[in-house]
């Protein structure tokens, strides 16, 4: 039974995210909750033993570009802001993560 919650990895990543985006959007919030989704999926996927390891950290990857992406462009932020912020939001959740899924990719 999959451990993570949406709600609880949003709230956690845009408190810690807060200070690198101190007028956070809707949009940037709409980026840390396909974050949580990604990882509620990949949690589900390694359950059903449908993922291995090397598609877990590619899954995340692709989130965290995407992410990135959004934060850039929609929140005006430079590279540099937009990959602290994410990391900010990343290093929050990471214990949680890496249980829950049983690998460390966060």
């Amino acid at each position: 039974m999959p451990s993570l919650d949406v709600n609880s990895l949003l709230e956690t990543m845009t408190s810690a995210a807060a200070e690198s985006i101190p007028a956070m959007k809707d949009t940037a919030i709409t980026a840390f909750k396909k974050l949580a989704d990604n990882f509620v999926q990949i949690e589900e996927m390694r359950i059903a033993g449908t993922i291995d390891d090397e598609q877990c950290k590619i899954l995340l990857d692709m989130q965290k570009k995407a992410a990135e992406t959004v934060l850039t462009t929609e929140e005006g932020l430079s590279l540099l802001a937009a990959q602290n912020a994410i990391n900010s939001a990343l290093k929050a959740i990471s214990g949680t993560v890496n249980t829950s899924i049983g690998l460390k990719i966060v």
